[in-house]
Protein backbone atom coordinates (compact mmCIF):
# COMPACT_ATOMS: atom_id res chain seq x y z
CA UNK A 1 0.00 0.00 0.00
CA UNK A 2 1.28 3.32 -0.87
CA UNK A 3 2.06 6.08 1.38
CA UNK A 4 0.81 9.56 0.89
CA UNK A 5 4.99 10.78 0.42
CA UNK A 6 4.83 7.79 -2.23
CA UNK A 7 1.50 8.52 -3.73
CA UNK A 8 2.86 12.53 -3.74
CA UNK A 9 5.86 11.19 -5.74
CA UNK A 10 3.50 8.83 -8.19
CA UNK A 11 1.65 12.44 -9.10
CA UNK A 12 4.47 14.59 -10.01
CA UNK A 13 5.98 11.85 -11.88
CA UNK A 14 2.75 11.54 -13.93
CA UNK A 15 2.64 15.52 -14.13
CA UNK A 16 6.34 15.19 -15.74
CA UNK A 17 5.26 12.71 -17.90
CA UNK A 18 2.71 14.52 -19.29
CA UNK A 19 4.27 18.14 -19.68
CA UNK A 20 6.93 16.12 -21.69
CA UNK A 21 4.37 14.62 -24.09
CA UNK A 22 2.87 17.99 -24.28
CA UNK A 23 5.53 19.81 -24.80
CA UNK A 24 6.99 17.22 -28.25
CA UNK A 25 3.57 18.12 -29.48
CA UNK A 26 4.02 21.57 -29.17
CA UNK A 27 7.68 21.69 -30.95
CA UNK A 28 5.74 19.08 -33.69
CA UNK A 29 3.06 21.62 -34.05
CA UNK A 30 6.16 23.98 -34.61
CA UNK A 31 7.42 22.02 -37.75
CA UNK A 32 9.99 19.70 -35.76
CA UNK A 33 10.20 16.30 -35.86
CA UNK A 34 10.89 15.70 -32.11
CA UNK A 35 11.90 17.50 -28.67
CA UNK A 36 15.17 17.02 -29.26
CA UNK A 37 15.77 18.36 -33.10
CA UNK A 38 13.87 21.21 -31.50
CA UNK A 39 16.17 22.15 -28.21
CA UNK A 40 19.08 21.63 -30.42
CA UNK A 41 18.17 24.05 -33.48
CA UNK A 42 16.86 26.13 -29.87
CA UNK A 43 20.38 26.02 -28.22
CA UNK A 44 22.06 26.92 -31.84
CA UNK A 45 20.21 30.23 -32.25
CA UNK A 46 20.72 31.44 -28.63
CA UNK A 47 24.38 30.10 -28.86
CA UNK A 48 24.79 32.09 -32.35
CA UNK A 49 23.44 35.40 -29.89
CA UNK A 50 25.35 34.80 -26.94
CA UNK A 51 28.37 34.48 -29.02
CA UNK A 52 27.50 37.68 -31.08
CA UNK A 53 27.41 39.31 -27.56
CA UNK A 54 30.47 38.01 -26.14
CA UNK A 55 32.23 39.55 -28.48
CA UNK A 56 30.73 43.52 -28.02
CA UNK A 57 30.46 42.93 -24.34
CA UNK A 58 31.75 46.87 -23.61
CA UNK A 59 31.53 49.86 -25.86
CA UNK A 60 35.30 49.56 -27.00
CA UNK A 61 34.41 46.04 -28.23
CA UNK A 62 31.44 47.52 -29.97
CA UNK A 63 33.75 50.12 -31.34
CA UNK A 64 36.85 47.63 -32.13
CA UNK A 65 34.09 45.10 -34.25
CA UNK A 66 32.50 48.08 -36.40
CA UNK A 67 36.21 49.40 -37.13
CA UNK A 68 36.32 45.27 -39.00
CA UNK A 69 33.08 46.36 -41.16
CA UNK A 70 33.30 48.00 -44.22
CA UNK A 71 32.84 52.17 -44.10
CA UNK A 72 29.21 52.93 -44.88
CA UNK A 73 27.61 55.31 -47.38
CA UNK A 74 26.61 58.74 -45.81
CA UNK A 75 23.04 57.43 -46.54
CA UNK A 76 23.99 53.93 -45.31
CA UNK A 77 24.76 55.90 -41.99
CA UNK A 78 21.80 57.55 -41.66
CA UNK A 79 19.82 53.94 -41.91
CA UNK A 80 21.89 52.60 -39.20
CA UNK A 81 21.64 55.29 -37.12
CA UNK A 82 17.71 55.62 -37.50
CA UNK A 83 17.40 52.08 -37.06
CA UNK A 84 19.58 52.12 -33.70
CA UNK A 85 16.81 54.49 -32.87
CA UNK A 86 13.46 52.76 -33.87
CA UNK A 87 14.92 48.92 -32.59
CA UNK A 88 11.53 48.51 -30.45
CA UNK A 89 9.11 49.92 -33.41
CA UNK A 90 11.29 47.30 -35.51
CA UNK A 91 11.20 45.02 -32.54
CA UNK A 92 7.31 45.22 -32.67
CA UNK A 93 7.03 44.98 -36.43
CA UNK A 94 9.00 42.06 -36.49
CA UNK A 95 6.90 40.36 -33.99
CA UNK A 96 3.92 41.20 -36.03
CA UNK A 97 5.00 39.87 -39.47
CA UNK A 98 6.34 36.59 -37.93
CA UNK A 99 2.70 36.41 -36.09
CA UNK A 100 0.97 36.83 -39.54
CA UNK A 101 3.13 34.89 -41.42
CA UNK A 102 2.65 31.88 -38.90
CA UNK A 103 -0.80 32.04 -37.89
CA UNK A 104 -1.95 30.12 -40.35
CA UNK A 105 -0.20 26.98 -39.01
CA UNK A 106 -1.17 27.44 -35.36
CA UNK A 107 -4.66 26.77 -33.91
CA UNK A 108 -7.19 29.33 -33.65
CA UNK A 109 -8.34 30.57 -29.79
CA UNK A 110 -11.06 29.51 -28.32
CA UNK A 111 -14.49 30.98 -28.99
CA UNK A 112 -17.35 31.53 -27.13
CA UNK A 113 -18.00 33.83 -24.41
CA UNK A 114 -16.30 33.65 -21.33
CA UNK A 115 -16.48 30.72 -19.35
CA UNK A 116 -15.00 30.54 -15.36
CA UNK A 117 -11.62 29.37 -14.65
CA UNK A 118 -10.35 26.78 -13.11
CA UNK A 119 -10.53 27.72 -9.66
CA UNK A 120 -14.17 29.81 -10.08
CA UNK A 121 -15.62 26.18 -11.24
CA UNK A 122 -13.96 24.88 -8.41
CA UNK A 123 -15.58 27.33 -5.99
CA UNK A 124 -18.63 26.79 -7.83
CA UNK A 125 -19.14 23.21 -8.00
CA UNK A 126 -17.47 23.13 -3.97
CA UNK A 127 -20.73 25.79 -3.19
CA UNK A 128 -23.34 23.80 -5.25
CA UNK A 129 -22.14 20.46 -3.78
CA UNK A 130 -22.33 21.58 -0.49
CA UNK A 131 -25.55 23.35 -0.86
CA UNK A 132 -26.78 19.91 -2.04
CA UNK A 133 -24.98 18.06 1.06
CA UNK A 134 -26.94 20.20 3.60
CA UNK A 135 -30.48 19.39 1.54
CA UNK A 136 -31.05 22.19 -0.71
CA UNK A 137 -32.52 20.77 -4.29
CA UNK A 138 -29.94 21.00 -6.90
CA UNK A 139 -31.69 23.61 -8.66
CA UNK A 140 -32.31 26.24 -5.77
CA UNK A 141 -28.14 25.53 -5.06
CA UNK A 142 -27.43 26.37 -8.90
CA UNK A 143 -29.63 29.69 -7.99
CA UNK A 144 -27.68 30.35 -5.08
CA UNK A 145 -24.56 30.36 -6.38
CA UNK A 146 -25.24 32.43 -9.39
CA UNK A 147 -26.56 35.06 -6.93
CA UNK A 148 -22.69 34.56 -4.80
CA UNK A 149 -20.92 34.28 -7.66
CA UNK A 150 -22.24 37.10 -10.02
CA UNK A 151 -22.89 34.71 -12.83
CA UNK A 152 -25.74 33.52 -15.20
CA UNK A 153 -27.73 30.47 -14.73
CA UNK A 154 -26.68 28.85 -17.29
CA UNK A 155 -23.33 29.58 -16.77
CA UNK A 156 -23.32 27.88 -13.64
CA UNK A 157 -25.37 24.90 -14.91
CA UNK A 158 -22.09 24.94 -17.48
CA UNK A 159 -19.92 24.78 -14.58
CA UNK A 160 -21.90 22.04 -12.99
CA UNK A 161 -22.09 19.72 -15.82
CA UNK A 162 -18.17 19.91 -16.52
CA UNK A 163 -17.60 19.14 -12.89
CA UNK A 164 -15.89 15.77 -13.42
CA UNK A 165 -13.90 17.20 -16.20
CA UNK A 166 -11.78 19.45 -13.13
CA UNK A 167 -8.15 17.70 -13.88
CA UNK A 168 -7.33 20.31 -16.15
CA UNK A 169 -7.70 23.36 -16.96
CA UNK A 170 -9.47 25.36 -20.09
CA UNK A 171 -7.45 27.93 -22.41
CA UNK A 172 -8.92 30.94 -20.14
CA UNK A 173 -7.50 29.36 -16.69
CA UNK A 174 -3.92 29.38 -18.53
CA UNK A 175 -4.21 32.99 -19.87
CA UNK A 176 -5.33 34.06 -17.00
CA UNK A 177 -2.40 32.23 -15.16
CA UNK A 178 0.15 33.41 -17.40
CA UNK A 179 -1.11 37.51 -17.24
CA UNK A 180 -0.94 37.37 -13.84
CA UNK A 181 2.49 36.32 -13.95
CA UNK A 182 3.66 32.63 -14.21
CA UNK A 183 4.46 31.58 -10.88
CA UNK A 184 2.49 34.47 -8.58
CA UNK A 185 0.48 32.38 -6.83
Amino acid sequence: MLNEVDREDARHRAFIEKLLERSALLFQSAGEPNYEASIQQTIKSFEFLLNGMKTIQTKDDLRQALLKLPKPSAMEQRIFLAAIKYVPQLVNYGAKQIIQSEAHALPALPRGRPGSTLQQKAEIVGYVGALITKGCSTEIAKRRAATRFSRSESTIQRDWDDRGNMNEADFRSVLRWVQDGIGKR
